[in-house]
């Protein structure tokens, strides 16, 4: 019973996410592929603690021409594993994404890793990304994938503002 109750308790690790609550918008810039060229969306990120604190609900609503672009995110601390775990959805797939990673607070940066397959060649693709969060309103992420070259590209680049709180 006390393994079971260390393995369901917040604690420190879920709190790092706290600077991660709130709403913020800003600019998310995609490129689906080396040499493509970058597409700008302005999006909504809102981010709320659900289940007790246990995980961080992560929605974004993102604009552009083809659309309107929605996902979500639910993000945890898993005790067990020591390790971040991220399940990924949206509304331009079918799929879900895992991504598993780490926060270090010296450097105030979040990483995930993960891999997902490409709809374009159905192959699996490698994937990681980095947040700074040494602003509290201010964060700025980026996220690199693995070409069909195997050299990697910047695949994902946003900065987004705090503007509730």
């Amino acid at each position: 019973m006390a393994a079971m109750m260390a393995a369901g308790t917040v604690g420190d690790h879920h709190r790092y996410l706290d600077p991660l609550v709130g709403t913020f918008e800003g600019t998310a810039r995609l490129w689906m592929k080396p040499d493509a060229p970058v597409m700008e969306f302005p999006s909504t990120v809102t981010r709320e603690w659900i289940l007790d604190g246990h995980f961080l609900k992560e929605t974004i609503v993102s604009h552009s021409d083809m659309g309107e672009f929605k996902a979500i995110a639910i993000i945890g601390y898993n005790n067990m594993d020591g390790r971040y775990e991220m399940v990924w959805m949206e509304n331009m797939s079918t799929a879900l994404t895992t991504m598993h990673g780490s926060y270090n607070p010296d450097e105030n940066v979040f990483r995930s890793y993960g891999t997902m397959r490409d709809p374009a060649t159905g192959k699996m693709v490698t994937q990681w990304s980095e947040m700074d969060m040494s602003n509290h309103d201010v964060h700025i992420a980026e996220g690199w994938s693995v070409g069909t070259n195997g050299k990697a590209y910047r695949s994902f680049e946003g900065r987004f503002e705090r503007t509730a709180g």
